[in-house]
């Protein structure tokens, strides 16, 4: 008897339902039933963008849309049609099966049980090969075991985040490239539903007039199911957004459990180079941050990244404001930018922005440091105003310089300690280490988050509001949490005359650099009642 696992119909996808509930549903259930889910969320934000970007394809795969007028219909409806999602999917039921011995979904069938190893390569979160641990005690000579549901969810991410590396191949060693989300942060709109969600990132799609932007197609635009044949190690141009959307970055190879097995399981996987870019081909990701790169060698216009240590939201500005030759925000922010312009979005006034990514150790690009599922939450007037956006970059401004003027009095307090005498000279080496050690930025930053949020909701409003919203950012959230910060840092020092010493003169000129110079503009604002 053959083992079948068909994606449209088994539970795999993990949805949130609005009614509280947890369920596991498959690709029909999740889109059909999208307007009674909150969200689609996994435990690896990877899976978790993953996700979205296949059901995406699906969804422009069988309702476009075209232009804001076509969505504009579908975002009415409050649902997805059930009648044509089921004779799109019924269509290519047979390309859905995890286990398919043609054409298993995401794989590439026939590859030699040589190169077989545990499914825990497959994860970035499982410790395996050279992959650090992030949230995993797993070993390589560990048996792992999957369902099918997980392992399908893991094949889907792999596509999306694999590291630069050396693959066994049927011939000999492969060196494959990272997969195309592996080097930046993927942006998600977030409505109150699942459907909300996916309609929002459901960007126009017409690959005649180049939209959306960022991806040249060179021939019939498909999505990885519909295309001829499984993937080959190859450099290839994709044929368009929905072939970028379903990349096969990997060949992989999970063969069927043996119908005897009393659970169904799934314990190796093979996994080899794919397809790859061309050297010059460097798609825009749709749901990226892209800067201008200075340097000549590399992408021309590279994604924005995580950065070990920097909260998300202090990069903000390039996520709301484009600056022609320098920084591009994401497409879906441009499109939902268009819809609020046009009136499509028939009054809402706020959504959310999520986050997805993760950061490799210097050098070692197939070591995994981190991943992150940020939120943050954006009300449109951000997407209309530019005074407003104007004046969210001044409250990032003092933030940064606050913190500049922190670290710069960290600095000079770690030298007076060490070289009381001002004839002295301290060793830098040591003056740094002292300040690295200190507790004050970290609590500064980690502070300043949850302030930020609500400095975001609260600044819309006229000229007077946010010049009271900004007074109060400045003074009870930047300057306070700063001179709070100085202030825990230096009870843990040593309470002796050399110290306290240097304390006293420290925490006057930092008093002094902030209050009088970096929020002087709004230090006699009264702000109490604007806020």
């Amino acid at each position: 008897m053959s083992i079948s696992f068909n994606l449209i119909d088994e539970a795999w996808i993990p949805c949130a339902m609005l009614d509280g509930e947890i369920s596991d549903l498959g690709l029909y259930d999740t889109l059909a039933r999208a307007h009674e889910i909150r969200e689609i969320v996994d435990a690896s934000p990877l899976v978790t963008v993953s996700l979205h970007r296949l059901l995406l394809a699906i969804l422009h795969r069988v309702f476009g849309p075209s232009d804001a007028a076509n969505w504009a219909e579908l975002w009415r409806a409050g649902s997805f049609d059930e009648e044509r999602l089921g004779e799109y999917l019924n269509e290519w039921r047979h390309r859905f099966d995890l286990f398919d011995p043609q054409r298993p979904f995401y794989q590439t069938p026939g590859m030699p049980e040589k190169m077989l190893k545990s499914i825990s390569k497959l994860a970035t979160e499982l410790a395996a090969g050279n992959n650090e641990t992030l949230f995993d005690h797993t070993l390589d000579t560990m048996v792992t075991a999957m369902t099918p549901a997980r392992a399908a969810r893991v094949i889907v991410a792999a596509h999306n985040f694999a590291a630069s590396g050396t693959h066994s191949g049927e011939h000999g060693n492969l060196k494959a490239s990272a997969s195309p989300l592996r080097g930046g942060i993927a942006f998600l709109f977030r409505g109150d539903s699942a459907f909300e969600t996916l309609m929002l990132n459901l960007v126009a799609y017409d690959p005649h007039n180049q939209q959306p932007p960022g991806i040249v197609g060179v021939g019939d635009d498909l999505p990885a199911w519909e295309q001829e044949t499984s993937p080959s190690p190859e450099n290839v141009y994709p044929r368009g957004y929905l072939d970028y959307l379903t990349w096969q970055s990997r060949r992989i190879w999970m063969p069927p459990p043996s119908d005897r097995q009393t659970q169904l399981v799934v314990c190796q996987a093979a996994l080899s180079k794919g397809r790859e870019f061309p050297d010059d081909c460097y798609p825009r990701d749709p749901m990226m941050v892209h800067r201008k790169s200075s340097r000549g060698t590399d992408h021309p216009w590279p994604p924005l990244k995580f950065t070990e240590g920097k909260a998300l939201w202090r990069d903000s500005m390039s996520l709301l404001q484009s600056v022609p030759g320098q920084v591009t925000r994401p497409w879906v922010v441009e499109w939902v930018a268009s819809l609020d312009a046009v009136g499509a979005l028939e009054g809402a006034s706020r959504f959310g922005l999520s986050a997805f990514g993760l950061t490799s150790q210097m050098g070692k690009a197939a070591k995994t440091t981190l991943w992150r599922h940020e939120r943050m939450p954006l009300p449109l007037h951000y997407l209309r105003d530019s005074e407003l956006v104007g004046d969210l970059a001044k409250a990032l401004d003092m933030a940064e310089a606050t913190r500049a003027a922190l670290r710069k009095h960290l600095w000079q307090l770690a030298a007076i300690v060490l070289a009381p005498d001002e004839e002295q000279k301290p060793d830098p080496d040591l003056v740094s280490k002292m300040v690295e050690g200190f507790p004050a930025m970290s609590l500064y930053w980690s502070e300043l988050d949850t302030h930020f949020h609500r400095l975001v909701l609260d600044l819309p409003g006229d000229l007077k509001h946010r010049t009271g919203v900004l007074a109060w950012w400045s003074n009870e959230c930047v300057a306070q949490t700063a001179m709070d910060a100085f202030a825990r840092t230096v009870r843990g020092l040593p309470q002796t005359p050399r110290f306290l010493r240097a304390i006293v003169r420290t925490e006057g000129r930092l008093r002094g650099m902030i209050y009088g110079h970096i929020i002087k503009p709004y230090r006699e604002v009264n702000y109490a009642k604007t806020v």
